[in-house]
């Protein structure tokens, strides 16, 4: 079953509270968690109290920390964060800089019109948030190689007879917890396999009082108390025998 993507996560940085409810407004209606701050001393506190973001959107010219140094440093804590910047025209030569050292994804100027400016921040959160899924599935396929790395080399110490031995023990356990007795006959009548219902049933001690002896089928059936249920059954071995089930009639 595939797992649906999360809504993607979005955070717009402008030290000016009118730019920030204009791109609110103007993404209200996408299907995103967005987030605001208006600093980047902010915007960092977002990253540790939130957790990271796909997307931000951050203008250059802020008090204490330029968008372009917000984003170095996003860039260091969150690398799978998409990092566009939002400014004017004066910071333009700083900015390309930083676009060229990788730190900014996308850069966009203010004064564009509001259509490209929503068209390029979409497809970069649509990029942002397939680019985290992959991510995520990636993270998962090492998981599961590792875990059958894991049960290869649990495997690899143990051989045919410890598996054997795991498979009786694991239906022995099964056998005694359940509420109807159950006995296994061979092909001449012995019993090879007894849970613990059908040593109570049966009024035996243990099921070392069973085993190995001769079981007539018709002993079982002919008792008032009990009701029984038979099969045969045959392992792919070539070993066949009879499987009895017990439980009481009154």
């Amino acid at each position: 079953m595939t797992t649906p993507l999360s809504s993607p996560r979005v955070l717009f940085v402008d030290d000016e509270k009118a730019i920030l409810k204009m791109l609110g407004v103007a993404f209200s209606r996408e299907p995103w968690d967005i987030g605001f701050a208006s600093s980047g001393q902010e915007a960092l506190a977002k990253f540790d109290a939130e957790g990271p973001y796909d997307v931000v959107v951050s203008d250059q010219k802020m008090p204490g920390m330029t968008g372009v140094e917000l984003l170095r440093i996003l860039r260091r804590r969150s690398p799978l964060t998409a990092r566009i910047i939002l400014s004017g025209y004066a910071e333009v030569e700083s900015i390309l800089d930083a676009v060229n050292e990788g730190f900014v994804y996308k850069f966009l100027i203010k004064t564009s019109k509001l259509s490209v400016i929503q068209h390029t921040i979409r497809e970069v959160v649509e990029a942002a948030q397939l680019r985290r899924e992959n991510h995520r599935l990636v993270a998962e396929l090492e998981a599961q190689q590792a875990e059958v790395s894991a049960a290869e080399a649990l495997a690899a110490e143990l051989d045919s007879s410890d598996f054997a031995w795991l498979g009786v023990d694991l239906a022995r356990s099964a056998l005694d917890a359940m509420p109807a007795g159950v006995v296994v006959l061979g092909k001449d009548d012995r019993v090879l396999l007894v849970n613990a219902e059908a040593c109570r049933l049966l009024g035996a001690g243990s099921s070392s009082d069973l085993l190995g002896r001769v079981c007539d089928p018709r002993e079982l059936s002919d008792r008032a108390d009990l009701l029984m249920r038979q099969a045969s059954i045959e392992t792919p071995s070539g070993w066949s025998g009879t499987v009895h089930v017990l439980w009481t009639g009154r």
